[in-house]
C-alpha cells in the first residue's frame, strides 16, 4: 500500500509542478490539449436559434472569423478555452476557439503567458 501511495504522490507532484511553473517545460500543443474543452454539435448552428452554450458561442465566433460556410454542417467539432474575461460575464460568453491563438497576431508572443493570463 505504501508503494502505491508513493506512485500516486509522484504523479501528483508532476501536476503540481506543471501548475506552479505554468507549464513552462510542456509543449504548447500538449498544454492546449489538456485545458481545451472539446465538444461536438449534433445539429447545424442555425438550428440552435437563440440558445446559448459555450459550443454555440464558439461556433458563432468561428463563423464570424472564417465565414458561415465553415460552420454550416452538423457535427461541428468545437475546441475552445473558457476565459475569465470579460469579468462577470456568463460562461456562455467567454469561450474562444483554440486555434485563435495560433494566428499571426499571437505567434511568437509567448502563447503560454497569454493562456495563463486568460484564466
Amino acid at each position: 500500500m505504501k508503494e502505491c501511495y508513493g506512485e500516486v504522490a509522484k504523479v501528483a507532484d508532476y501536476w503540481v509542478d506543471v501548475l506552479y511553473s505554468k507549464a513552462a517545460h510542456m509543449p504548447d500543443n500538449e498544454l492546449f490539449d489538456l485545458i481545451a474543452e472539446k465538444r461536438s454539435m449534433s445539429k447545424k448552428l442555425e438550428d440552435y436559434g437563440t440558445q446559448k452554450s459555450t459550443s454555440i458561442s464558439t461556433a458563432r465566433r468561428l463563423a464570424e472569423f472564417l465565414g458561415d460556410e465553415m460552420v454550416k454542417d452538423s457535427g461541428l467539432a468545437c475546441q475552445f478555452f473558457i476565459s475569465r474575461y470579460p469579468v462577470g460575464a456568463p460562461t456562455t460568453e467567454t469561450p474562444f476557439f483554440r486555434n485563435y491563438l495560433t494566428l499571426a497576431p499571437f505567434t511568437g508572443r509567448g502563447l503560454k503567458q497569454i493562456i495563463w493570463g486568460l484564466f
